[in-house]
């Protein structure tokens, strides 16, 4: 079960190319080791310096420039929907897919050595193949965030689960070819589409329209990175009826047309 992924970069010097505004399908972790970054995410800017850990959920945009060198930073990459299957609980993982306009991303673990070094083992199991390495990084990550609760509890959702919601967020994601109204998906969950839209912005965040177009986003990128197929192809599948629809509503989303963002990646112009 390959849910997990990390990685660990120092980057000596002013990049030629910066980490543009992007998104990924999975949740980030990054931790500052050395140097100070600003990043935005979302709407929110931030100063990142040692010992302060970023976690950006899934569909989250954001940039970063590194602004002081040495920077290192270590980054973990996790798949949120694998994780109920190794049992961590859907409280322990609202930290990891909250999406609320008034959180915060970024925790302060400069005091905390123990977190650091549980970090740095994390990404350390992770690039070696040791035997019973998936029930080791299980193990560690829920760790992470047993430790996370204990000190940052605000940054959880006791009541993280709202069942119709989520449904309604997998409908949405296995139907990203076609195009979904409110009012299609109030009518299946039998709300009206006023009380369907507070409902679902509650527990997400966003607006199903904004969640819908988040998704064909993240199609879109995965599409564009890890497939040759041309843009018109890639704007039929993400349920777009032409291929000038799917540039504005890329480059809205990502401040990057398409095809440049495609070119980037060539370049290594993402983070990991």
């Amino acid at each position: 079960m390959d849910w997990i992924k990390s990685w660990d970069i120092t980057t000596p010097k002013t990049p030629d190319t910066p980490i543009t505004f992007h998104v990924h399908d999975s949740c980030e972790l990054l931790y500052i080791c050395q140097g100070t970054v600003d990043a935005k995410i979302v709407e929110k800017q931030y100063t990142l310096k040692p010992g302060h850990l970023a976690i950006i959920s899934p569909l989250e945009g954001h940039s970063i420039l590194p602004v002081s060198f040495p920077y290192k930073r270590l980054g973990i990459h996790v798949k949120t929907d694998q994780l109920k299957l190794i049992g961590i609980s859907p409280v322990m993982t609202s930290i990891l897919k909250r999406l609320t306009p008034d959180r915060n991303h970024v925790f302060d673990l400069s005091s905390e050595p123990k977190l650091t070094e549980l970090i740095e083992e994390i990404v350390f199991e992770n690039k070696n193949n040791f035997p019973e390495k998936a029930e080791m990084q299980s193990i560690l990550f829920h760790k992470l965030l047993l430790k996370l609760y204990r000190l940052y509890p605000e940054g959880f959702s006791p009541s993280s689960s709202d069942e119709l919601i989520e449904n309604a967020k997998k409908y949405i994601e296995n139907n990203i070819e076609n195009f979904i109204s409110v009012q299609e998906l109030a009518e299946k969950y039998y709300y009206t589409p006023s009380h369907f839209i507070v409902r679902f912005k509650k527990h997400t965040g966003y607006t199903p329209q904004k969640y819908y177009n988040l998704c064909r986003m993240a199609r879109a990128r995965r599409l564009l990175l890890d497939t040759t197929l041309n843009l018109s192809t890639v704007a039929e599948r993400c349920g777009f009826s032409d291929l000038n629809s799917f540039v504005r509503c890329f480059r809205s989303t990502m401040n990057i047309t398409p095809g440049k963002f495609r070119e980037n990646s060539t370049s290594k112009h993402h983070e990991e």
